[in-house]
């Protein structure tokens, strides 16, 4: 590529990332623009045989499921301190759940921590264990899937791309409504002098801002989704084929897209709304 092209590619990509206008609620980032376009993407012939390839000689079939936790190796957690991240091992009631529904499920992502499952053998694949070099396949395990099951990192994006069924546990910060037509998630909750607090009682600077240091320094903890939360998420969208839901407008919302919330997480809640 001639250099001012990639110039002008490496400008454009970080102005589109970044605005002032949010700078009151937190970030200096814009993550979803009004009218976002839902993409729903294809995968080229080669990739699609190369998938099927790999699904044959790591005994995965169909109905399966990808599950996602973003945690502490992400980036070290020496670079960002921030609540994006979350226990994998809360996730394991919703792993033996879908196990017992009849699905296999396939933890994705790269260089994550190790953690230690002891499920029926062939029924849960770690992807990182399979040392897999062709990184098509990290797509198409999204791509062929039934649906994601995720806290929020860049690896949403893949199912964004194919338009798949999201389930997000863990969303955070709580100002940004997630942007994916088919998702379905649960927040976090905030803590003042160890209680949670009512969404409306968070400052507005607050609303966007990830860094963790910033939070408590305004006096404020983040608390992780329980396994039983992620499990009524997951088992509550296997039984009414991901119609649980329900589409909120809330003052702690800056911006954001079509998902929706939990129904039942939602009227569990109700004293934070």
């Amino acid at each position: 590529m001639p250099r001012f092209l990639l110039d002008r590619y490496l400008a454009n990509t970080y102005s589109i990332h970044h605005s002032n206008e949010f700078k009151e609620y937190g970030t200096r980032y814009r993550m979803w623009y009004e009218n976002f376009p839902v993409p729903n993407c294809d995968a080229i012939p080669q990739h699609q045989e190369a998938f099927v390839q790999w699904a044959h000689e790591n005994n995965l079939k169909k109905p399966y499921v990808c599950v996602f936790s973003r945690d502490s190796e992400y980036h070290g957690d020496k670079v960002v301190d921030t609540y994006r991240n979350s226990d994998f091992k809360t996730l394991l009631p919703s792993i033996e759940y879908l196990v017992e529904m009849g699905y296999q499920v396939v933890r994705v992502g790269r260089n994550h921590v190790e953690d230690e499952i002891e499920l029926p053998a062939g029924s849960y694949i770690d992807f990182d264990d399979t040392n897999t070099e062709d990184k098509s396949i990290d797509l198409m395990l999204i791509k062929n899937c039934e649906f994601l099951l995720t806290s929020n990192s860049g690896i949403i994006c893949v199912g964004l791309m194919f338009n798949k069924k999201i389930l997000i546990h863990n969303w955070f910060p709580i100002g940004i409504k997630p942007q994916f037509s088919q998702g379905i998630y649960i927040l976090k909750k905030y803590c003042e002098n160890g209680k949670i607090i009512p969404f409306k009682k968070i400052p507005k600077g607050m609303l966007l801002e990830e860094n963790g240091a910033i939070l408590r320094s305004n006096g404020l903890e983040v608390v992780d989704n329980t396994s039983d939360e992620i499990l009524e998420l997951v088992s509550s969208q296997v039984i009414s084929d991901h119609s649980n839901a329900i589409d909120i407008r809330a003052p702690f919302i800056v911006y954001g897209g079509y998902s929706k919330l939990s129904k039942t997480w939602y009227e569990n809640n109700q004293n934070i709304f």
